[in-house]
């Protein structure tokens, strides 16, 4: 099975500490929660995306231009559209939705009929409680989205 996670960007950017130009995606995104999801699915993922309210979905290779402040929902941003034109580029039987609950509502409706998915962080009501599940996850080596205790 064919798991591709997608994870939030977060305000915290490369450009708010230096003063660089264009940045990997990977590189781009520095806030604490974007660093542990993406350490989750480097581990138990098969690959990942990056969702950008201003970008849609980011590969890690790709290249951010600069700096920008825009979340989701946004009339600004991104249209549903792109977005399902961006995820059907990716191979993938489900999806790995590693982002707070107001992202479900942009990634659903764009999601190939049928797949499966899974939202490992939807039980954790904040980021502080988020934050504690993916550092024992990623700790213990236990994936959340087969974990069920939680």
């Amino acid at each position: 099975m064919m798991d591709l996670a997608i994870l939030p960007c977060g305000k915290k950017k490369i450009w708010d500490v230096s003063d660089v130009g264009p940045t990997r995606a990977d590189e781009a995104y520095i806030g604490t929660l974007h660093k542990l999801t993406k350490e989750y699915a480097s581990m138990f993922c098969n690959g990942y995306v990056i969702l950008s309210a201003k970008h849609g979905f980011l590969a890690p290779k790709d290249i951010v231009p600069a700096n920008y402040d825009l979340t989701f929902p946004t009339n600004q941003g991104i249209s549903q559209k792109e977005l399902a034109a961006q995820l059907s580029t990716y191979t993938y039987d489900r999806i790995v939705l590693l982002t707070g609950k107001k992202y479900i509502s942009v990634v659903k409706p764009i999601v190939r009929h049928k797949t499966d998915i899974v939202r490992p962080l939807a039980p954790y009501k904040g980021i502080g409680y988020m934050l504690q599940a993916l550092q024992h996850a990623i700790a213990t080596n236990e994936p959340l989205h087969v974990r069920r205790n939680h």
